[in-house]
């Protein structure tokens, strides 16, 4: 794989990841906001730079590959689990939903996958003009 080659593929991958990681926490949030009202309820979160900092870690499941052509193993494809968040205030119910928390949440999220989106797009663009160019 030429070098042109290896950075093509991991800012693709980067972006690939930051948008299924964006897309799941969408979920999350949703879940979220479906279960304000639900008693004993606890929020959920997903923590992005956690995982786009696993992309650069040295993989810990590491895969072993017998061919140069076998898809690379990603921490970023495993363990996309939410956990719980313990930061809104507890209602005497139980749950801690938080309104204003889950939709300032949201609103970082979105951002996040338009610029995720738009990187991606920008990089088939400039691939795509290559191309016409020949």
């Amino acid at each position: 794989m030429s070098f042109i080659d290896k950075i093509l593929t991991d800012a693709n991958n980067l972006s690939e990841t930051a948008l299924r990681l964006a897309s799941t926490r969408q979920k999350i949030i949703a879940s979220n906001l479906a279960n304000l009202e639900t008693p004993g309820y606890r929020a959920k979160d997903l923590k992005f730079f956690d995982h786009l900092k696993g992309m650069f870690e040295e993989p810990k499941d590491y895969l072993e590959t017998t061919s140069d052509k076998h898809f690379k193993n990603s921490v970023a494809q495993h363990n996309l689990k939410p956990k719980e968040d313990l930061s809104g205030n507890e209602k005497p119910d139980g749950n801690n939903v938080d309104l204003d928390v889950e939709m300032a949440r949201l609103q970082f999220t979105k951002g996040y996958f338009q610029t995720a989106s738009l990187f991606l797009k920008t990089r088939f663009q400039m691939i795509l003009n290559v191309i016409r160019s020949f």
